[in-house]
């Protein structure tokens, strides 16, 4: 869920520190347009999916990081449990 901020100013740091972003959840396409001229952006239609797309595109960078920019009540209860599906989708990906 969109909290009004300015998804710009997380660009400096994308840039120096990620490869891609892949962006999933009900404000996707306000974060996409706020960063995708600057990064390689992908907009997922779930987490599941979001995930493997991720995954793929990790394999050369070595890592795929969860890092949300907005909260996720509307797929996730609380932070714990959006991480722990995040955990199980990478697993079963078997990235690591």
């Amino acid at each position: 869920k969109s909290k009004g901020l300015d998804y710009r100013e997380m660009i400096p740091a994308l840039k120096s520190y990620a490869a891609a972003v892949v962006i999933v959840g009900e404000n996707s396409h306000e974060l996409y347009s706020a960063i995708s001229g600057e990064i390689e952006c992908h907009i997922a239609e779930d987490f599941k999916s979001a995930i493997r797309l991720g995954a793929t595109l990790a394999r050369d960078a070595g890592a795929l990081i969860l890092s949300p920019a907005s909260a996720s009540y509307d797929s996730f209860k609380n932070y714990e449990e959006r991480g722990n599906e995040f955990k199980k989708q990478v697993l079963k990906t078997r990235i690591l």
